[in-house]
């Protein structure tokens, strides 16, 4: 078969499970530029968007076998959305970044209303909801106002290792949920 281009997202996928890289190739230029331009209007920085989106489409591939994927279209974009979090949560120029955008713009330009996002949202409130309270609250700064483990334990007053094992507990419980295979999990990790 030559021309992937015709075939739906769903049916790429299945090529794509089957280790077919032509598939793949349609899938990412399907997808790259809409998500270039995504990542790039928060990040303003071509080589991290650029970064960003290989470090998603090769996990993509890497767990093609895994993938239990709805919406190509709004995985992508979640993928994206939360390695652009992690990038801002874990590099040195968050500052410079909050300076030049502020946390509404980012909540604005990362709404998404498919389905599979809110389920996923009402899932996590649910999930969260029960958790015991500290957990609870070290889990949704963690995820929420991305902050990281030394941010959170001073808020809370409490050690670092404390956090640690409160997130620990949090995400082996998701797992639980969830279940092992859940490709959503590498964007709660």
């Amino acid at each position: 078969m030559g021309n992937y281009n015709s075939l739906s997202d769903g049916e790429l996928v299945d090529f794509i499970k089957a280790d077919n890289e032509a598939a793949f190739v349609a899938l990412y230029q399907r997808y790259w530029e809409g998500l270039y331009k995504f990542c790039f209007q928060i990040l303003q920085d071509q080589d991290t968007a650029k970064d960003v989106l290989q470090e998603v489409f090769v996990w993509f591939w890497t767990h093609r076998l895994e993938l239990k994927v709805y919406s190509v279209r709004s995985y992508l974009f979640v993928a994206v959305k939360h390695k652009v979090a992690n990038y801002i949560r874990r590099d040195h120029t968050r500052s410079n970044f909050y300076e030049r955008i502020k946390m509404e713009t980012v909540d604005a330009v990362f709404v998404d209303s498919s389905l599979e996002v809110k389920e996923l949202i009402a899932f996590i409130r649910e999930f969260t909801s029960d958790l015991p309270e500290k957990c609870r609250l070290v889990f949704q700064l963690s995820r929420t106002e991305y902050l990281n483990n030394k941010e959170i334990a001073k808020r809370l007053n409490i050690s670092e290792k404390t956090v640690e094992t409160h997130l620990t507990t949090a995400l082996n419980r998701l797992r639980k949920k969830m279940g092992k295979s859940s490709a959503w999990l590498l964007f709660l990790s």
